[in-house]
């Protein structure tokens, strides 16, 4: 079976027209539910950015973690070009298992 990595391999072009987006309303309703008006946000998995690029404007720090190179490419390009705002992104090469990240950091 393919790593996390490698799976998703020459398939980041096409990813966003297959994938269904988050509901736009996510980050409210989580903004909400957890209380902080201006949260710091990990997105384990990030892809393309689908969700990931939901909190700009509604975040402080957007922290994306991603294994496949083509895919935090592609996300990479969406942050660079997306709105401009208070927002703050990082992009790593990380997995769930190991992020590399303190914890209670998000």
């Amino acid at each position: 079976m393919p790593d996390a990595a490698s799976r998703f391999t020459g398939f980041a072009a096409g990813y966003d027209s297959a994938r269904p987006a988050p509901p736009p309303d996510l980050p409210a309703f989580l903004v909400q539910w957890s209380g902080v008006a201006t949260p710091d946000v990990v997105d384990i998995g990030a892809g393309t950015g689908l969700a990931t690029m939901l909190w700009a404007g509604v975040a402080g720090q957007v922290t994306a973690l991603e294994p496949s190179a083509d895919m935090r490419a592609v996300l990479a390009a969406k942050a660079a070009a997306g709105p401009a705002g208070p927002t703050r992104f990082t992009i790593l090469d990380a997995v769930a298992e190991r992020t590399g990240l303190p914890g209670a950091s998000a």
